[in-house]
């Protein structure tokens, strides 16, 4: 059996673009911090694998694509501030 806890920080650029009707824009970077909370384990003589995952991710800045008056291809990318991210994973095996 083993356990573990990581927090990880991620990033990811800034920048600029032009619409299809020529209208420039600019958008922040955005950012993550993730945790997540691990459990392994074997059982009956590693015949039995169980695994168990808890996450939350906080992002600030979230970039997003925006559909312009143009369609698909009239986007541009806008910042939406802030979401959370969370859930629980269980995987099991059995070997017979």
């Amino acid at each position: 059996m083993s356990t573990g806890f990581t927090v990880q920080r991620a990033y990811r650029a800034g920048g600029a673009g032009t619409t299809l009707g020529g209208e420039n824009y600019e958008f922040d970077a955005e950012f993550t911090t993730n945790y997540e909370l691990a459990f392994r384990s074997t059982w009956l003589r590693e015949r039995l694998v169980a695994n168990a995952n808890a996450f939350y991710t906080y992002w600030t800045d979230q970039q997003v694509n925006v559909l312009g008056p143009g369609g698909a291809f009239d986007g541009r990318v806008e910042n939406a501030g802030e979401s959370e991210l969370y859930g629980f994973e269980l995987e099991t095996q059995w070997q017979a």
